[in-house]
């Protein structure tokens, strides 16, 4: 030990004695060398005995600024010791780092609105709580690889620096650790092996850096409002499914998770989540571990992220929120398609809360129908109080309309089919000879199946179908061919009025489809 350690030593040693008996115990003698010397101590054999320290000894140590002029810089050290009752510090002035390592505390640490430099419990077992309201510490606080059976409450803290408690385990059952309205300057760890058989509460908090659940076994997570300055970090939790995380009106810069992480249905909340940026990882593998490296970045997927989304539960998954915040940001990145698919899912979900199928497709014209009407009608809807009830489109219709404004040229579909089921139908009826022309000179030559005159068209069914469904195009089919209404039929698909009623159907329908459609490429779809 160097002189002026030893000076300090002695002078810590006179002043304990004073204020103690003249015998000191073994332990506490060693904590009075430790912390006047400049050299860290050799750390304790975990298989010693923990010799005992009063804990009215190490709060006069810490609080007494005499004794802390004798304090060496690297702080006040008590390694390997055993402290018995409640370590009290409750609106005292910390003045040295406090280190405590190797120890055991069989009762509560109390530090309520204490100031404190730093304060470090490390690889420790604390069977009491920590109660830490209001604490101010103008540099870290560290629990790390300690066992708690008590919960850790620093309500409304003030920590300057970072906050961690990698490897620490938390047996609290309830809140085991709680930080609401705290303010921490740096990074949060809640890392490397740590678990929490209790609740996480960072209601509130406000966080000057990252906050990292990385390797983490967690019962709940509730982070209500919290502000994340940088990264939100969860990743290769353990059990996950059994883990809540709840970041409801929470804001961060970037959320980066892997999908084996993500909770189980109903145990995710993300009401009002704001970010800039969401990345999903690959899992980490043993040389990420090792080089303190993430996962692998994997592209933003609408798809994935609607999965996401849906962890929410039945009762959560229809906020807006939240999907027009992953909306907002597939646009900013160029994903056009992929944030009208998020817009379509949330609207499924809003009118039905199940799946869209294909054949929903055939009834969606009843919707584009009532709400064509809707508007033509707004005024007399005021009048007639029956009409909101006639204009409002069932669920499934509902969802027909939202899955064409997500891809407009859907409706090309609906054309194709009705072009397919004309052609059917009248191609039919032209091998049957149940189509004629409509000028009386080609009729009689038809009649009598003598050569029409050589400028007539000869009659294509597939042309005839497309003329009728699609209104803007005129082929000189339409007006030269019609169903014969002195033809025999032997069968109702060649019947005249059958065939008649399929042809003004295809007309209505060809001036309803492209209706829609035009109105779908002018953005006349609103959200």
């Amino acid at each position: 030990m160097i002189p002026f350690d030893k000076i300090r030593e002695e002078k810590l040693i006179q002043l304990a004695q004073e204020r103690f008996n003249p015998e000191l115990w073994p332990a506490e003698k060693k904590v009075l060398h430790d912390s006047a010397s400049s050299v860290d101590p050799v750390p304790p054999n975990p298989e010693e005995e923990r010799l005992t320290i009063r804990t009215d000894f190490v709060r006069w140590l810490a609080t007494d600024p005499e004794a802390a002029q004798n304090i060496d810089p690297k702080g006040l050290r008590v390694w390997g010791a055993t402290l018995h009752g409640k370590l009290d510090f409750e609106e005292c002035r910390v003045f040295p780092t406090l280190y405590i390592r190797q120890c055991t505390l069989l009762g509560d640490i109390n530090l309520m609105s204490a100031e404190a430099k730093g304060l470090f419990i490390t690889k420790s077992d604390v069977f009491g709580s920590i109660q830490a309201d209001g604490i101010t510490v103008h540099g870290p606080i560290s629990l790390r690889e300690s066992t708690f059976s008590g919960e850790i409450r620093m309500l409304g803290a003030s920590i300057e620096s970072e906050f961690s408690c990698s490897g620490a385990k938390l047996t609290c059952q309830g809140d085991a650790l709680s930080l609401d309205n705290a303010k921490i300057g740096n990074n949060v760890f809640l890392s490397e092996g740590f678990e929490s058989l209790g609740a996480i509460r960072l209601l509130n908090t406000q966080i000057s850096g990252n906050l990292e659940c990385i390797g983490a076994k967690v019962a709940a997570v509730y982070c209500k409002n919290m502000q994340v300055t940088g990264d939100f970090i969860w990743q290769r939790i353990k059990k996950s499914e059994d883990a809540q995380l709840k970041l409801i009106g929470a804001k961060v810069k970037n959320l980066r998770d892997d999908r084996e992480s993500w909770p189980a249905e109903g145990k995710l909340g993300l009401d009002g989540l704001v970010y800039e940026e969401l990345t999903l990882h690959k899992r980490q593998q043993e040389g990420d571990i090792k080089q303190d490296k993430l996962g692998d970045t994997l592209p933003l997927d609408a798809k994935e992220r609607i999965d996401w989304l849906l962890l929410q539960g039945q009762d959560r998954c229809t906020e807006p929120q939240p999907w027009m915040q992953l909306r907002e940001l597939l646009e900013t990145k160029g994903d056009h398609k992929g944030a009208k698919h998020v817009l379509f899912k949330l609207k499924c979900l809003r009118y039905t809360r199940r799946e869209w199928h294909p054949w929903l497709g055939i009834r969606a014209g009843f919707s584009y129908v009532r709400r064509i009407l809707a508007f033509l009608f707004q005024r007399w809807d005021t009048e007639h109080p029956a009409w909101p009830y006639f204009r409002h489109p069932n669920r499934s219709w509902a969802i027909a309309f939202a899955w064409l404004e997500e891809a407009p040229a859907r409706i090309l579909w609906s054309i194709t089919a009705t072009v397919l089921l004309g052609w059917i139908i009248f191609g039919y009826a032209d091998a049957k000879r149940a189509i004629a022309p409509t000028e009386p000179e080609a009729y009689m030559a038809f009649k009598v199946n003598n050569p029409m005159p050589g400028a007539y068209p000869k009659l294509s069914p597939l042309v005839y179908t497309i003329e009728n469904t699609v209104p803007l195009f005129k082929l000189g089919q339409d007006e030269k061919w019609a169903p014969d209404q002195s033809y025999s039929a032997t069968n109702w698909f060649t019947n005249y009025w059958f065939l008649m009623w399929a042809r003004w159907l295809l007309i209505l329908l060809g001036w309803f489809q492209a209706a829609v459609l035009g109105a779908a490429l002018l953005g006349r779809f609103k959200e």
